[in-house]
């Protein structure tokens, strides 16, 4: 989880996260989750789909994820 919850950036930042996830015949086995509640509670994070999105890379041991706010 990031934070502190409402911080914002005057603009997009790279947040890099390491994996260690492998590769399946469906694509990555990897999930990301984002929730925009201010409280951050995890009933309300949803699935984010990372194939074909521009602001998400998905390299062999980190995803790049281009964020506005926590």
């Amino acid at each position: 989880m990031c934070g502190p919850h409402g911080l914002k950036f005057l603009k997009p930042v790279e947040l890099r996260l390491p994996h260690c996830a492998s590769m399946t015949p469906d694509g990555w086995s990897f999930a990301l989750k984002s929730s925009d509640s201010s409280s951050g509670d995890p009933k309300n994070w949803q699935n984010k789909s990372l194939p074909g999105d521009p602001n998400y890379l998905v390299g062999a041991n980190c995803v790049s994820v281009l964020i506005d706010h926590f």
